[in-house]
């Protein structure tokens, strides 16, 4: 059976000094970590060489990333234990760097403010926690942040990934496939193994074309890919996504593929089309995503499956415009258009076929509890040529009605989910 491509446990021929002058995925991972944890002050990564017992810097925050032998670090790695001391009012705690399969890699360094040692500890093993999920590999740190500089990092592709991993803890690794607008190439557009831009090889576009799932071990037999062809809510194929497992002989390979497919189907539901994979997430930073609205449009995209597409259109409070507050596509904060605010306006309902002609959307005047209009409400079924359009629109007014007794006010709308 043929190695894994692309993203497993097999070290790149990469130079340790490569990539020297670019942002390094490790650095990445250090930076990303620390801008979502304030409890956290510093953090910086050592690793040893293969054959070496040098100890190497390879990104921190703290210091620079020349190549120094550290004796904590070095007793860190060789005992696995955990060290930690209070300085000058913080506590600098040291202890094993994994990787997602609990392989060592070195050693990490956290320093947490204060003089707490046992929530320093705590901080700091769930910082190397969340670390280790997302790197594959010793030479994965050394790799590049990004292998195309067009294509970004914090995309809607990024955030269907992070989603699906804190719901799929058995899962190692997470990729998405798919060819941005207006480039040649299919591309990794979403990982957490870092690799965004990297082109697709051979078997993963064979996958795409096909529509044949790619089922294979690593070379150690210690992981298992499940590689399936990557669907739009439409059903269109528009890339492909890999999700593997570690593996122990005698391991249920049938139960991973049908979490790989529950994986895949699950995202389908939230992808217009290839362009949404690679919008910014989040559209807007000041607009949060996590709203009662957003728990809302989820409801009722689960109980209403031949809906594809389900948007709400508000102003919210203290905001300056009629905005998407909440959807299943991303776009959280992205302006209404001319064709939202006619209706969130006049009260008018826009009915439309889309380009492809296999999408047939119907946007109403949003109501609150009272009746009151308070924006729009798009609403996005498959379509097929004869199909019943009026039966379409009568399902989206049934739909629209069923959500007015859970909309209290544009305010409730934007407030935090509970």
């Amino acid at each position: 059976m043929k190695p894994i491509a692309w993203f497993l446990c097999l070290p790149l021929a990469m130079p340790w000094a490569a990539h020297a002058a670019e942002l390094s995925y490790a650095q990445q991972l250090i930076d990303t970590t620390l801008a979502s944890r304030p409890e956290v002050s510093g953090i910086s990564m050592h690793v040893t060489r293969p054959k070496t017992t040098d100890n190497v810097v390879v990104a921190s925050s703290l210091n620079d990333t020349s190549s120094v032998n550290l004796a904590d670090d070095l007793a860190v790695i060789q005992s696995g234990d955990t060290r930690a001391k209070v300085e000058d009012g913080h506590v600098d705690v040291r202890l094993p760097l994994l990787d997602m399969s609990r392989r060592p890699l070195g050693s990490l360094e956290v320093v947490v403010p204060g003089a707490d040692v046992a929530k320093a500890e705590k901080a700091a093993v769930s910082v190397r926690d969340a670390v280790a999920r997302r790197i594959s590999h010793i030479n994965n740190l050394l790799e590049p942040a990004r292998f195309d500089q067009t294509t970004p990092l914090n995309s809607y592709a990024q955030h269907l990934v992070d989603v699906a991993l804190a719901q799929h803890p058995k899962v190692v690794i997470l990729a998405i496939h798919a060819t941005p607008p207006n480039t040649p190439d299919d591309v990794i557009v979403g990982s957490n193994i870092g690799r965004i831009g990297k082109k697709a090889d051979e078997d993963d576009l064979n996958v795409i074309k096909t529509g044949v799932p790619k089922l294979e071990f690593n070379e150690t037999g210690d992981r298992y890919e499940v590689e399936l062809p990557l669907h739009d809510l439409s059903g269109d194929t528009l890339g492909a996504v890999g999700v593997v497992f570690n593996y122990k002989k005698g391991d249920d390979t049938k139960a991973h593929q049908a979490e790989a497919i529950a994986i895949r189907d699950a995202m389908a539901r939230r992808i217009s089309n290839p362009a949404n994979l690679v919008e910014p997430w989040p559209f807007d930073p000041k607009v949060p995503s996590d709203t009662r609205a957003q728990k809302l449009v989820d409801r009722t995209l689960a109980a209403h499956h031949e809906l594809i597409i389900l948007a709400i259109h508000v102003t919210p409070p203290g905001a300056a415009h009629n905005l998407i507050l909440a959807s299943n596509i991303g776009r959280i904060g992205k302006e209404a258009d001319d064709d939202d605010m006619r209706v969130a306006n006049t009260g008018a309902v826009n009915q439309e076929v889309n380009s492809t002609g296999k999408r047939f959307e119907v946007e109403l005047p949003l109501l609150d509890a009272k009746g009151a209009r308070i924006g729009a409400l798009s609403c996005v079924f498959r379509y097929n040529k004869g199909a019943d359009k009026k039966a379409l629109y009568n399902k989206a007014i049934v739909i629209r009605d069923a959500m007015r007794p859970q909309i209290g006010s544009v305010a409730a709308l934007a407030a935090p989910a509970r």
